[in-house]
């Protein structure tokens, strides 16, 4: 199959009102989660300077998947996929939310000092905007 015949058909399902719903629900919702993943480990990161921590945030995203994913066939087999696609879509929106608001919640000096006392601890910094002006 050549690549013109791809496009065609990807051009075609774009007709169909449901389906520009559905590509566009998803593409959202799929940038929301990079989004989450790049930003929970940038903050770990950032308040510990640890790699370990890092690894350890990036393994724990995937707990869910493995516990999840034999019971979610059946889920979908037997509820309104429709609906649990609302309902999932929205308890991420909430759980990227309630992140936000956590990181946020803390003063700005106190995320910056304790990022600085982390980072001269362990490696000292070579990049001129990590170091603390005088």
């Amino acid at each position: 199959m050549s690549d013109s015949s791809g496009a065609s058909r990807f051009v075609r399902a774009l007709r169909h009102r449901n389906y520009r719903l559905f590509f566009g629900g998803q593409t959202v919702s799929l940038i929301g989660t990079w989004v989450t993943r790049v930003a929970t480990s940038w903050l770990v990161f950032r308040l510990t300077g640890s790699e370990l921590l890092l690894g350890v945030v990036a393994f724990a995203g995937q707990i869910p998947l493995l516990i999840l994913a034999p019971f979610g066939g059946v889920l979908g087999d037997r509820w309104d996929r429709r609906r649990i696609l609302v309902v999932t879509q929205a308890l991420s929106a909430l759980q990227s939310i309630a992140l936000a608001v956590l990181a946020l919640a803390t003063s700005p000096s106190s995320r910056s000092s304790s990022c600085r006392s982390s980072r001269a601890s362990s490696t000292p910094s070579t990049r001129p905007h990590d170091k603390p002006s005088s």
